[in-house]
């Protein structure tokens, strides 16, 4: 392994890209989420990362993360499948912004029909969604001074 380790690698194989990394290049790969940057920002015009920001005055962002659920492959044989249920926190400065972007990556999402779509350059290709709910308005602690915040959690096949 080399080190330091490449962000798309998985710690658990070389050869392996996280559910999470690969979800978070989709996101930042699609022009309806993110826009065309800085001329023309999307509803997630921050983007997709693995952990929380600053908070942002500009833009909605969103942090993606595995979620427990069932563990087993998808059919008897070795395959190369993989089924993550991803969580997207979805945060922004206002409760207008935050919302619309968490629709818009909930639409995305929904629109995963089996037509595979490329997350990114980590050769992973995302296929189709499943238990889709949200976005679901998370009420933040009152002196925490953190943004609006929404979650949108789906099932993918990878």
């Amino acid at each position: 392994m080399r080190w330091p380790p490449s962000p798309a690698r998985s710690w658990a194989c070389d050869v392996g890209v996280s559910a999470e990394v690969a979800i978070t290049e989709w996101v930042n790969g699609r022009v309806d989420l993110v826009g065309i940057q800085p001329q023309s920002p999307g509803p997630l015009s921050r983007g997709a990362y693995l952990k929380q920001q600053r908070s942002p005055a500009d833009g909605a962002y969103a942090v993606i993360d595995r979620q427990g659920g069932p563990v087993g492959a998808m059919v008897a044989e070795m395959n190369n499948f993989d089924a993550p249920r991803i969580t997207a926190t979805i945060r922004a400065g206002t409760i207008h912004a935050a919302e619309a972007a968490a629709a818009a990556y909930a639409t995305a999402v929904r629109s995963l029909t089996g037509c595979p779509e490329p997350c990114g350059d980590t050769g992973v290709t995302c296929l189709t969604s499943d238990n889709v709910t949200g976005p679901q308005f998370v009420p933040q602690p009152a002196d925490s001074g953190e943004q609006y915040c929404f979650q949108v959690t789906a099932d993918l096949i990878l």
